[in-house]
């Protein structure tokens, strides 16, 4: 067995945002705000100590909501044409 002391290698407990929207006549009212602090709410509830999620580059609003509420890049996704 190897030995390593890797970060995605550690047990952890967290919570996975897959989809978050809101409609856009009802964006800029604080609602998504108001989501992903529930969200944060459950996760401490159950004893999960992260938030994970994913988002285009090219999502720029929800890149600002997001680090806005506290989050930070932590993996890059990359890909290519074949």
């Amino acid at each position: 067995m190897i030995d390593v002391d890797l970060p995605m290698m550690k047990e952890r407990r967290y919570i996975y945002i897959h989809d978050l929207a809101v409609l856009t006549r009802f964006r800029q009212n604080g609602i998504a705000t108001e989501m992903l602090s529930y969200v944060a709410d459950y996760a401490r509830k159950i004893g999960a100590t992260k938030i994970e999620l994913a988002v285009h580059l090219f999502n720029t609003d929800a890149l600002r909501l997001y680090e806005q509420n506290g989050f930070r890049p932590r993996a890059v996704r990359m890909e290519r044409d074949v």
